[in-house]
């Protein structure tokens, strides 16, 4: 309702379908630029995962970073995956979002628990991403 209210502050002249095709209008493109948003935030996530997993590879004690490769390449695809199918106009996708919020959870859980310099920036990507999947889900 609120919305209507506003619309009508700023097109009095215009009539009620044209209004409503406004507000409609308007509603699209703040989704499709949601949508931009989250696929960008996205693609930084993954780039964040895979570097990381890649680093974990020349630490030390390789065995002891295991967890964390293995959930980095999880999290790089499945954000991988949600980023193609966002390219598309196909709408169900919270499914998809939610899980993808869980994944990243646990990414950046796993990547919190090492000192390194990419685990630290691999759990900032992932909180990064956790925030724009939730707002976008919000929208």
């Amino acid at each position: 309702m609120r919305l209507w209210f506003c619309t009508l502050e700023y097109f009095p002249q215009k009539n009620k379908d044209e209004i409503i095709l406004t507000v409609v209008f308007i509603h699209l493109k703040t989704v499709k630029m949601k949508r931009e948003q989250l696929i960008s935030i996205l693609g930084n996530c993954i780039n964040a995962c895979n570097h990381c997993a890649d680093a974990c590879l020349d630490e030390p004690n390789v065995q002891h970073m295991a967890t964390c490769i293995r959930t980095d390449h999880v999290c790089a695809e499945v954000c991988s995956s949600l980023s193609q199918i966002l390219h598309t106009k196909y709408k169900n996708v919270e499914g998809l979002v939610r899980y993808c919020i869980s994944v990243c959870k646990d990414c950046k859980a796993t990547c919190e628990g090492h000192d390194h310099d990419h685990c630290k920036a691999c759990a900032k990507a992932c909180d990064e991403c956790i925030r724009a999947c939730e707002a976008f889900l919000a929208a």
